[in-house]
């Protein structure tokens, strides 16, 4: 196999990748395990070292930004109004996303903000007007809207 001087950069790359998906996945083990704030720690290191991470379009796989992975799981320890920073951060860098919409707008309706709550719920709904199946979030999204 030839070496190319892009090898170094995308061995780096991938290193540092694979840290921050280990750092999460040991995250929610000991979130598992009934372990909070090892919990905490870890996902926030995750969310940390992605942020800080060098940013390349062409090299850039996430499957789920870990900044949003971090609100997912103050969601999980109830705490919605951090939960809700953190998932706002997410969307400045990863925009429209559909769980990134709507774990912002659970943070907010369970931080009883509900006009943040309804801007989300709306984006949530706008981002699928042409889906052709009702997911889950999306029939709760709609129910919220309806009644508020």
């Amino acid at each position: 196999m030839k070496r190319t001087l892009l090898s170094p950069i995308l061995a780096s790359f991938s290193a540092e990748r694979v840290e921050i998906e280990r750092s999460a996945a040991a995250a929610w083990v000991a979130y598992a395990e009934g372990k909070e704030e090892e919990a905490l720690k870890g996902m926030r290191s995750a969310a940390d070292l992605e942020d800080s991470s060098e940013k390349n379009v062409a090299m850039e796989n996430r499957l789920w930004p870990m900044r949003e992975l971090l609100g997912e799981l103050l969601l999980e320890l109830n705490e919605p109004a951090q939960a809700l920073k953190e998932l706002e951060l997410s969307l400045q860098t990863a925009r429209n996303r559909y769980r990134g919409f709507y774990g912002a707008a659970k943070a907010a309706e369970r931080s009883s903000d509900r006009l943040t709550a309804r801007a989300f719920y709306e984006k949530l709904v706008a981002l699928c007007s042409h889906a052709d199946a009702e997911r889950p979030e999306l029939v709760e999204a709609k129910a919220y809207l309806a009644q508020n």
